[in-house]
């Protein structure tokens, strides 16, 4: 078994690609972080950056709809549907060393 965690939490590996996360929400690549591993608060970061987005529906789907909620309504499904569309596992490592880390320990990783 291999464990490996995301350096704060897995949004840094979802911004870490740039590229991929821009052309999702519709907003240009400089404003998406640069080292995503460095934010204090990925979770938080990836939120305001959605709020940017012109796409009425990523907003609802992936924004709390209160203060009670931490999630948007279908927040897990509208980011599986931006990895399986626009993430880019090759692009994302170059942004990110703790996810490069992750992928070079999977490549090692050998079945008997």
């Amino acid at each position: 078994m291999i464990l490996r965690i995301a350096v704060r939490e897995v949004e840094s590996w979802l911004l870490a690609d740039r590229d991929g996360f821009a052309r999702y929400l519709g907003v240009a690549v400089t404003v998406i972080p640069p080292e995503p591993d460095d934010l204090p608060d990925p979770k938080r970061s990836l939120f305001d950056l959605v709020r940017r987005s012109r796409r009425r529906s990523i907003r609802e789907s992936i924004l709390p709809i209160d203060r009670t909620a931490r999630l948007g309504p279908d927040y897990n499904g509208a980011l599986m549907g931006m990895v399986n569309e626009y993430w880019s596992r090759d692009r994302a490592v170059s942004n990110s060393p703790s996810l490069q880390r992750a992928v070079d320990a999977l490549d090692r990783f050998r079945f008997p």
